[in-house]
Order: C-alpha cells, then sequence, then structure tokens
C-alpha cells in the first residue's frame, strides 16, 4: 500500500508541473515577418502567461483542411488551434469545423 501511495504521489507531482501543449497549425505565410509576429508577439507571451508550450506549424489550407478531417474521422484529434485564409471559412464552417467561441470570451 505504501509504495501504491508513494506512486501516486510522485504521478501527482510530476503531472502538476508538466507543461501542457498546444498545437496551432496555419496556412503558409507571406511574408516570414508575418509568421516571426506571430511566434514573437503572440506565441511566446501566451507560452509565459499560460505556462504552456505551443507547436506552431505551417502549411497549405488543403493541407489543412484534409489533416482536419483526418483528426475528425479517426478521433483523434491533435490539433487545437487552426489559422485559415478568410476565403475558406464558408467551407470550414459547413464541414461543422469551426466553434463559436464566444461563451468563452469575457465581454
Amino acid at each position: 500500500m505504501r509504495k501504491v501511495l508513494i506512486a501516486l504521489f510522485i504521478l501527482t507531482i510530476v503531472f502538476a508541473f508538466s507543461v501542457e501543449t498546444l498545437v496551432v497549425t496555419s496556412r503558409l505565410w507571406t511574408p516570414p515577418t508575418e509568421k516571426e509576429f506571430i511566434i514573437n508577439e503572440i506565441i511566446k507571451p501566451f507560452e509565459e502567461m499560460y505556462n504552456v508550450k505551443v507547436v506552431f506549424q505551417t502549411m497549405d489550407d488543403e493541407s489543412i483542411l484534409k489533416q482536419v478531417a483526418v483528426q475528425e474521422q479517426t478521433g483523434k484529434i491533435t490539433t487545437d488551434v487552426v489559422i485559415v485564409y478568410a476565403s475558406k471559412m464558408p467551407e470550414w464552417v459547413e464541414k461543422g469545423y469551426v466553434v463559436d467561441l464566444t461563451p468563452y470570451v469575457s465581454k
């Protein structure tokens, strides 16, 4: 029993101090300064403020759509946030990939 309690205590400490990882996928940026801005001015401060690690990846719009479709079909969601070009939004809304964040935002 004592070994079980020690193991639970160690697991509690490990999980309490582990850093959560969020995956953000974005369409390709042009020029590269936009990507640098997102990383330096948004992602890094967010990581520090919320003690999380953000994995930022870029790909073209069609690849993002395919990736999200596969994740939905398999139930293995590995992407937390997707940034897509505005002209693609109707397609994303139609497929049910867009979530209304209004209930989560304080006014």
